[in-house]
């Protein structure tokens, strides 16, 4: 893999998603070089956020909480762990195919491209936060549709809307095991 092939592909993953999907998933990565993808997207996207942290008022909630590059790269693959297993997962209760090895592959590249975004966004921000606001809107848009095809070649749906009730089941999941696991660690709706 080039730069030239990752930007290209970056592209194409907006153009085509669905062929990026299936041109990814024909690699067939196997669990060591996943393994590596996946650490190696949690330190760049580290390392964006953490610059971006630095220019937050010392006082700001997601500086004081998520400041440390250790707990935002522990927080990152967590998160992502998760989603992985809770895309692959929702999508085979509903008819899919994808194992964790494909969903791995795409939410991995899908990191790839938030990674570049974010670089993309940073640089715009420079120039007009303005337009920089805008992108960001577009970016999340583009992110979403992109997820969706990918979803949906990654279990064989052929269908965008049982793609769409995988990312719904899947936030909806989420979101009940992490209203679990703060109940069992204590914290009610008082957040005390």
């Amino acid at each position: 893999m080039t730069l030239t092939w990752v930007l290209r592909t970056a592209f194409d993953s907006v153009a085509a998603p669905q062929d990026v999907a299936r041109q990814l998933l024909d690699m067939r990565l196997g669990r060591e070089v996943l393994m590596t993808a996946f650490l190696l997207v949690a330190v760049l996207n580290t390392l964006v956020f953490s610059a971006s942290v630095l220019t937050l008022p010392e006082e700001d909630l997601t500086r004081q909480v998520l400041g440390s590059p250790s707990v935002f790269i522990a927080f990152f693959m967590g998160a992502l762990a998760i989603t992985t297993g809770a895309l692959t997962w929702v999508g085979r209760m509903l008819g899919g195919t994808a194992g964790l090895a494909q969903m791995a592959t795409l939410t991995i590249w899908m990191q790839v491209l938030r990674f570049l975004a974010q670089v993309g966004l940073a640089v715009l921000s420079m120039v007009s936060v303005a337009l920089a606001s805008i992108a960001v809107l577009a970016v999340s848009v583009l992110g979403l549709w992109i997820l969706l095809n990918f979803v949906n070649v990654a279990h064989g749906f052929n269908s965008l809307g049982r793609s769409a009730m995988v990312l719904i089941g899947s936030v909806v999941g989420l979101a009940v095991v992490l209203s679990v696991l703060l109940a069992m660690a204590g914290v009610g709706t008082t957040g005390l």
